[in-house]
C-alpha cells in the first residue's frame, strides 16, 4: 500500500485539482523482473481496456492522459493487430 493524493470526481466529470485533496492508501503492483516491452495476453488487454474505460467514463480520468501515457503500453486488440501486421509488412 502506498499513500496518494486523491481528488474525487463529481458525477464522472473531470477532476479539479485546485480543490482540496484527500490522502488514500492504494494497492499498486510493480513488476521488477519483466521491465521491457512485450506482448500482453489478450485477456490482460481486455481487462486493462475495461479499467481504462471505467476510469475515463466513471472517474473523470482525462482522455488525453490515457492517449499520451497509457495507450502506448495498453493498445486495444485492434491496434495491436494492426501494429504487428505493419511490422510484418502487411497493411489491413
Amino acid at each position: 500500500m502506498i499513500a496518494i493524493d486523491f481528488w474525487e470526481s463529481k458525477d464522472g466529470k473531470a477532476i479539479d485539482v485546485s480543490l482540496q485533496r484527500r490522502k488514500k492508501d492504494v494497492l499498486v503492483y510493480i513488476e521488477r523482473r519483466r521491465v521491457v516491452d512485450g506482448n500482453p495476453q489478450k485477456a490482460y488487454i481486455h481487462r486493462m481496456n475495461m479499467g481504462i474505460q471505467d476510469a475515463v467514463d466513471g472517474a473523470g480520468l482525462p482522455f488525453a492522459y490515457v492517449q499520451k501515457l497509457m495507450r502506448p503500453h495498453t493498445r486495444t486488440l485492434e491496434e495491436r493487430s494492426r501494429r504487428i501486421g505493419k511490422e510484418a509488412g502487411l497493411e489491413f
